[in-house]
């Protein structure tokens, strides 16, 4: 076998150009065979069992905010607002990170659930230019700080938590939610606070991307709400952090049903499938130039292993249970081919799209006619931020 072969794992959609990855003679990727819970979790119910005692006892506390939630207007982090309120009966504040690529649907959706709710909702507004600065860099030298395929939303993502995190602490809220899903955070998350303040503490936390942080922040943002120091709360209690879908049952289609059902988000909201964040497609698209993966590509190999949904069933008009390896690489072929035909085309139409169909018929199967031009028109706007981060997409 050439060296330079690319060699994708028989089990899941990883791949040997994927970093950090490598496929071993047998066909299976380093992944695959690192994954000790590809059955999923035996103690689910332990975990479900503690956060409702922990609820319960959180109840009975005379505090103004029982838990900060982190909301995105997305589906997941909606439920979990609407589960803290409605079924636990707990005193929620959302919190929206709001950064320069989030989308109007997204701020309106956090804007229209915390009211229907009857929720207080903070909405925090990044400064534009350090993540603006932080994002570039990620995009033209993330790889020499070995941030890899996932430096876009691993940058964002850590932005996003490290201020929910010290707000919390700051407002001395005991516990923090965040809606990410079971094969997002790969094992379950209920991580009481005073073994995540020693963690932060100890630095056993700090890893590459804090590293790649502390080299492109500058000086007067060291001791910011964006630095990764946690020092000067050593004299605060930390927030317990929960994240209930990482052990809870997961069911998009139901997560859908029920929003829709109750009228928290609009049909619109429920109905879309975009993401909150316009800006991923460019990223998706340098990654796909560098590594020639998607950046998920570890996340969705996760799900495929253990059979749970990924995306692609959040993507899906259908009510499919479970797409296996081979629909996934269908899939993403066809996303990678239409992330090229717009970065090399940047005056393309709907009309051109709609010559093309064939193409990328797969797609339109999958996630539905209306759903593909939504989708494409997010896509496009991958020109506008290149021209916002001044980077060439033929270079």
């Amino acid at each position: 076998m050439n060296k330079n072969e690319i060699v994708k794992c028989k089990r899941c959609i990883c791949s040997s150009s994927v970093p950090g990855v490598t496929v071993h003679n047998n066909g299976i990727c380093s992944e695959c065979e690192e994954d000790t819970q590809m059955t999923g979790d035996n103690n689910q119910e332990k975990y479900i069992s503690e956060m409702e005692e922990r609820f319960d006892a959180l109840r009975k506390m005379d505090i103004p905010y029982h838990a900060l939630c982190m909301l995105s207007g997305g589906k997941d982090s909606t439920t979990i607002l609407y589960l803290l309120k409605k079924k636990y009966g707990l005193r929620p504040l959302a919190f929206g990170v709001i950064h320069p690529f989030v989308n109007d649907l997204s701020i309106k959706n956090m804007k229209e659930a915390a009211k229907k709710l009857d929720v207080d909702l903070i909405q925090y507004h990044v400064e534009e230019r350090i993540f603006k600065k932080l994002m570039r860099a990620g995009i033209l030298e993330g790889h020499k700080h070995h941030l890899g395929e996932f430096f876009g939303c691993d940058i964002c993502s850590r932005i996003y938590h490290r201020i929910s995190v010290k707000m919390a602490i700051q407002m001395k809220i005991p516990y923090l939610l965040c809606g990410s899903d079971p094969i997002q955070t790969a094992s379950p998350v209920l991580i009481d606070g005073e073994i995540f303040k020693k963690n932060r503490l100890s630095g056993r936390a700090y890893d590459t991307v804090d590293r790649f942080f502390d080299h492109f922040l500058e000086k007067e943002y060291k001791h910011s709400v964006y630095s990764p120091n946690f020092e000067r709360y050593k004299n605060y209690e930390f927030p317990t952090k929960i994240y209930p879908f990482s052990f809870l049952n997961y069911d998009i289609q139901e997560i859908k049903r029920e929003l829709a059902d109750k009228n928290i988000l609009t049909k619109q909201a429920v109905d879309s499938n975009l993401t909150n964040c316009d800006v991923e497609h460019l990223f998706s698209y340098f990654s796909y130039k560098r590594y020639d993966c998607d950046p998920y590509v570890k996340i969705i190999s996760r799900g495929i292993r253990r059979s749970m949904p990924t995306t692609l069933n959040q993507l899906s008009v259908n009510e499919k249970t479970f797409y296996n390896r081979e629909d996934h690489i269908s899939f993403f072929e066809q996303y990678k081919k239409l992330l090229f035909y717009i970065a090399q085309n940047p005056d393309l139409t709907d009309n051109d799209f709609r010559k093309n169909i064939q193409d990328f018929s797969y797609l339109f199967d999958v996630i539905g006619k209306d759903n593909c031009f939504e989708n494409f028109k997010q896509m496009k706007k991958m020109h506008y931020y290149a021209d916002f981060f001044d980077i060439d997409l033929k270079s």
